[in-house]
């Protein structure tokens, strides 16, 4: 095999493999599940197991004035009948206070940003969950 089409070879199979792995990257971060940093803090808790569809976005109105917004969700799986599986609680600015959730037992949980529990009252990203008014 002459110079010339070796050359050409290992450039083709260079330019192939650039391909491949290009299109296997773009394929890992499309099927990569949606882990947010909310369902990473919450751990084994997380709803993050169920494929969810969002059904409505709602503003909260308190007094005549809109402090946020409720976001619910259904879940793909069609074993359970509830309206709402899911739900999260946006302030004005789009930032997550709260959520809530039913686990794979049925028991419904909450969660709170923990820099609205505390002295502070803006959220931190840190949440914590939420029984019967304690945080856990």
């Amino acid at each position: 095999m002459p110079l010339r089409n070796k050359i050409c070879f290992i450039a083709v199979a260079t330019a192939y493999l650039m391909v491949v792995l290009f299109v296997l990257a773009f394929m890992a971060n499309a099927e990569e599940p949606a882990n947010t940093a909310v369902q990473q803090q919450l751990g084994i808790f997380a709803p993050g197991e169920h494929q969810t569809n969002l059904m409505s976005v709602e503003p909260l109105i308190v007094d005549e004035e809109v402090v946020g917004s409720i976001a619910s969700y259904v879940y793909q799986d069609v074993r359970t009948d509830r309206p709402v599986d899911y739900w999260e609680l946006y302030d004005q600015d789009g930032e997550l206070l709260a959520l809530g959730w039913f686990d794979k037992f049925g028991i419904q949980r909450i969660a709170m940003d923990e820099g609205i529990l505390t002295d502070e009252g803006k959220p931190d990203g840190t949440f914590v969950l939420v029984m019967d008014g304690d945080n856990i």
